[in-house]
């Protein structure tokens, strides 16, 4: 009988980098959402089993669910030359199943989805490693994320800087900015306290503390950093205090205002 509704049991061996990173538990998730009801348990030889009782296509469904792994490093790449952000990322990483299509008599003995736990310390210590990795896993991905909005940022800019009238609206102010016999463009955004400040010339730009010279290394660019500012006024008379290294081939240095760090730069 091709009943999908019909109640069946499987029994499934999982491979892969499925210990010490939180896998259990993610599959109990998956189980309590679709109403399954069994067992996980790890196994001495890095594998995981799982016992699991439902509905046939749900059971289905669980199987399809638990293939958990990151996106591959190709996709990585992909996302960075996009200047897309990367989505949270698992630690496990599913390489085979075992079981999956075979489907047994229903039992009817389990109530639950359970994670079969092992000997304290070894839960202890494994779920401190788990910890560990997440957070390594979170930096890394942070780390590439707030540099994309950085950039999608400075790119935001260039597109908006041949208005020649000022823009001024309840978060953004854009406005030319005179030095001398040239005109800069200015950007101020209100994002908290204090407001995000840039004034760009032709050749690089000066920002205040928000954004970072990193970014500006990475992509190239001739910048300079101050900090405590609230205006642009501040911005062209507070000393720069950290440079790129394209602005220092360049000769120019620390120390001097924010106005003729932009005049060099005109």
């Amino acid at each position: 009988m091709n009943n999908e509704n019909e109640m069946v049991r499987i029994e499934l061996t999982v491979h892969g980098s499925v210990q010490m990173v939180s896998f259990r538990y993610r599959v109990s998730d998956i189980a309590d959402d679709l109403e399954i009801v069994g067992k996980i348990s790890n196994n001495p030889n890095k594998t995981v089993s799982i016992i699991a009782e439902g509905e046939k296509t749900k059971i289905q469904e669980f199987v399809e669910r638990i293939k958990i792994h990151p996106i591959s490093s190709e996709q990585i790449k992909e996302i960075q030359e996009k200047s897309e952000f990367i989505p949270p990322q698992p630690l496990a990483k599913v390489e085979k199943i075992e079981g999956g299509d075979k489907f047994l008599l229903y039992s009817g003995n389990y109530n639950k989805f359970e994670i079969i736990p092992e000997e304290t310390n070894k839960e202890l210590v494994n779920s401190l490693r788990t910890a560990s990795h997440l957070i390594d896993r979170l930096r890394t991905d942070m780390y590439h994320n707030f540099q994309t909005l950085n950039n999608n940022y400075i790119q935001s800019l260039e597109k908006i800087k041949n208005y020649q009238a000022d823009i001024i609206t309840s978060h953004i102010i854009f406005k030319k900015i005179k030095l001398e016999d040239e005109e800069a463009d200015g950007y101020s955004i209100n994002i908290g306290n204090a407001p995000l400040l840039i004034i760009k010339a032709k050749k690089g730009y000066v920002m205040c503390g928000y954004l970072n010279i990193a970014t500006a290394n990475k992509i190239g660019d001739i910048a300079g950093i101050v900090t405590g500012v609230k205006d642009f006024d501040d911005v062209l008379n507070a000393d720069i205090i950290e440079i790129s290294e394209n602005a220092k081939k360049m000769g120019l240095k620390t120390g001097i205002k924010g106005k003729d760090f932009l005049k060099i730069l005109m």
